[in-house]
C-alpha cells in the first residue's frame, strides 16, 4: 500500500493569476495528514515552496439547503457537516475546500487535476 498519495491541483479561489498556479497535494496515509506544495517556476514572480503545512485538515461541506436540528452547527463558522479529509475525497475533477480545524474558517478551494500515486504501477482507484 502506498505511503503517500500525490495529486496535481489548481487553486479555484483567488484572482486569475492564482488560478493559473500549479500545486501538488500530498496525502500521508500513515497519519491522514495533508500538505500542499507549489513547485517553483523560474521567472514567474511567484515563489514556490510549502503552501499549506503538513497537518490534518477538514473538508468544508456547505450546509446550505440541508435541514439542521436546532442548536447544531458551529455558530456560522464553517460547514456544519465538515469532516476530516480522507483518501476518497481526492479523485480527478474533485473540488475540495480545506477548512481550518480549530476555527472552522474556509482556507482554499482546490480542483484535483491529476491523480498520481507515489508508487508507480498502481492505479488510482479510491
Amino acid at each position: 500500500m502506498p505511503q503517500v498519495l500525490r495529486f496535481k491541483a489548481k487553486l479555484l479561489n483567488g484572482d486569475e493569476t492564482d488560478r493559473a498556479r500549479d500545486f501538488v497535494i500530498n496525502y500521508f496515509m500513515v497519519d491522514n495528514e495533508v500538505s500542499v506544495f507549489e513547485p517553483p517556476i523560474r521567472n514567474s514572480g511567484i515563489v514556490g515552496g510549502l503552501f499549506l503545512k503538513r497537518r490534518r485538515y477538514k473538508k468544508y461541506i456547505d450546509a446550505s439547503g440541508v435541514e439542521m436540528m436546532a442548536g447544531s452547527g458551529k455558530g456560522g463558522h464553517g460547514g456544519c457537516l465538515s469532516r476530516w479529509l480522507r483518501p476518497s475525497d481526492f479523485y480527478d475533477g474533485a473540488e475540495i475546500i480545506f477548512e481550518m480545524p480549530s476555527s472552522g474558517t474556509k482556507l482554499y478551494k482546490f480542483k484535483i487535476m491529476v491523480c498520481k500515486l507515489a508508487i508507480p504501477l498502481l492505479t488510482c482507484v479510491l
